[in-house]
């Protein structure tokens, strides 16, 4: 994963109209499979987020914190389940239009912690691994 400045994912996907946050959810979705070894189909998640006006994006929101949370808790480390919050968010949008930059903002602290923990973990154990904690990820992830 990618480590992004929280506040610089938001604003951008503020200022452009929620162009960067497609981008975003495709780029993040691609680095988290990547992380995790789970497979993601980040182009069809993409595809159906614009097919279904946002509708999709919102899922994908919420199984991407699901993906994060089942990470840190194979490897043992503490973490807190975003999904639900992710999930309520994604669904006010339709009433506030801007609510997708809090899941945004949450979604992405989750993505920070889970590069950071993977760093660490990588200099510790010296290789290349997609590796949390003291404990590689399951394949299934």
């Amino acid at each position: 994963m990618e480590r992004r400045n929280t506040l610089a994912v938001v604003l951008l996907t503020f200022v452009t109209c929620g162009l960067y946050g497609l981008w975003w959810q495709y780029r993040s979705t691609r680095e988290l499979a990547e992380a995790t070894g789970r497979e993601l189909s980040p182009g069809l998640d993409l595809l159906l987020t614009l097919f279904t006006l946002g509708v999709w994006g919102i899922w994908v929101g919420y199984r991407n914190a699901e993906i994060v949370h089942d990470a840190f808790r194979a490897a043992g480390e503490p973490h807190t389940d975003r999904s639900l919050p992710v999930l309520v968010f994604g669904l006010l949008t339709w009433v506030t239009g801007l609510s997708w930059l809090v899941l945004t903002g949450i979604l992405q602290e989750d993505y920070n912690r889970l590069a950071d923990a993977a760093i660490d973990a990588r200099e510790l154990a010296g290789g290349d691994e997609p590796w949390i904690g003291d404990a590689p990820l399951p394949s299934a992830y």
